[in-house]
This record gives C-alpha cells, sequence and structure tokens, in this order.
C-alpha cells in the first residue's frame, strides 16, 4: 500500500531551501534506514519511493517522501516517523534542520485507484501536470529537458507496474494509444538545473497542461497515471529529489 509523509522543517538562517537538498536528504534516509534495507535499494533499477524538498517561505521548507509499497513503508516511512527523530543533520553541510511537524498518510492502494479512475470517476480530458522541482529524462544516453508525452507515460507506467502487483497496465499498445491521444495544449516551462555531487543535471520545471481526446477509456488510464504520477515522481532520480510534480483538480488527492 503506497504512504507518504510530509515534513515540516526549520532551516538554520544562513541556508536557502533548493530542490538539490533532496540528494542531501536522500543520504540522510540511507543513515536512519537498516543497512541491510539500504542494500537492497542500492541494487534496485526502479527505487521503491520518492522525495523532493519544497520551501514554503521564511525559513520553512516541507520534505515530502512517498513509498510506493508496503515495504517501502516500513522500512522508510516509519524509521521518518520515530518521535525520537526531531531534527535531520546534513554531513555534507555540517548543518542542523529541525523538524517542526509529521504527517502520515495513508493513500489508496493500487486496486482502490484502478477501481476509481476505471468505474467511479468521470474522466478529465484537460489536466495540468505541475512539475515542482527539477525534471528530466535520458534516452539514447542524453538528457531530454522537455516534457515529452510518450516519456511521462513510459515513467510512470515503469513504476506502477514494478509496485501494482497484478493491477498492471501490460504492453507497448497501451503506451502508444495513450502517447496517440494526449495532446500538450499549453505549458510554462524553464530549464534549470540539479546539482547532483559536483554535476549539474540538465532539466525543466514548470507546468504543462495536457488534453485527452479519444474513448473515455483512454481519459481513464490517463487520468489514473497522472494522479499516480504525483506519488511515483516522473522522470529520472526521484529517489534525490528530482520529478516532483502535482496533478490539478478533479482528482482523488495526493496533496500539495
Amino acid at each position: 500500500m503506497p504512504a507518504r509523509i510530509d515534513i515540516i522543517i526549520d532551516l538554520p538562517e544562513d541556508m536557502e531551501v533548493h530542490a538539490s537538498f533532496g540528494s542531501l536528504l536522500h543520504g540522510f534516509i540511507m543513515e536512519i534506514i537498516d543497512p541491510a534495507w539500504a542494500g537492497v535499494l542500492h541494487s534496485s533499477a526502479l527505487k521503491p519511493f520518492s522525495q523532493h524538498i519544497l520551501p514554503l517561505g521564511g525559513s520553512m521548507a516541507l520534505w515530502r517522501v512517498c513509498a510506493l509499497d508496503s515495504r517501502a513503508a516500513e522500512n522508510i516511512l516509519a524509521p521518518l516517523l520515530d518521535p525520537g527523530l526531531t531534527s535531520i543533520h546534513l554531513k555534507q553541510k555540517n548543518k542542523t534542520m529541525n523538524i517542526k511537524k509529521k504527517e502520515y498518510t495513508e493513500l489508496p492502494r493500487y486496486g482502490e485507484m484502478a477501481e476509481y479512475f476505471y468505474l467511479h470517476s468521470v474522466p478529465e480530458r484537460k489536466m495540468r501536470l505541475r512539475f515542482r522541482t527539477p525534471t528530466s529524462f535520458k534516452s539514447g544516453g542524453k538528457y531530454q529537458i522537455m516534457p515529452r508525452i510518450d516519456h511521462i507515460y513510459q515513467s510512470i507506467m515503469n513504476r506502477w507496474n514494478a509496485f501494482a502487483g497484478d493491477v498492471r497496465l501490460d504492453g507497448q499498445e497501451v503506451l502508444q494509444h495513450l502517447a496517440d491521444h494526449t495532446g500538450m495544449s499549453g505549458y510554462h516551462l524553464k530549464t534549470v538545473s540539479f546539482h547532483l555531487e559536483g554535476v549539474k543535471i540538465p532539466a525543466f520545471a514548470g507546468w504543462a497542461d495536457f488534453t485527452v481526446r479519444g474513448p473515455d477509456a483512454m481519459a481513464r488510464i490517463a487520468n489514473l497515471l497522472l494522479y499516480y504520477a504525483g506519488i511515483s515522481g516522473v522522470g529520472i532520480k526521484t529517489s534525490l529529489g528530482m520529478g516532483g510534480v502535482s496533478i490539478g483538480k478533479g482528482f482523488i488527492r495526493t496533496g500539495g
């Protein structure tokens, strides 16, 4: 079962929030979880969690960590929920951030998500996807800094199929139909960089509006995947703070 923890943190006066802090926070997660589980994560091609940090104004920031299955919730979110954890020390910066609040949310199970969008919702045809932290894709060994529709759907579908159990979306045919029936109707994007161990990863941030044509069944799958993107993240390095997104109105909430 997916789950989420939102942590409100207070930064020291001489620190500013930026998305690249996600890589430092990833390091903190690796320090506090069971070493055996850290080994599992290092060997996993698709990580069972996403996380990113966003400024809230002043010295406050929101750190959101989403577990994509029950094992990740148990092994990653549970240590973060420990009442004894009241601060976050970033070794690389030699800085400590105080934790002001924690909020844990159990998210719908995969079957519940699928049932809601397939059977109960009125499918949205126009949706806005907000890329809240630097987002990028890699194809043919090169970074892709524009939100191609097929890349977005493929990224989300890969994570869905990896963790949804028997509620899979199989086949390139589904992906091709989604890409063929979805168009970008507007966007406001800018190029940004994500700093990771001395390397600047080219990326983009902002928002893009998508319009889904064709039968309701296709719109329902698009709705499901874009909703799930708010949990799984989109693109590369979502466990390090990249690809944090949120979706517009008309959905059961992922928050933010």
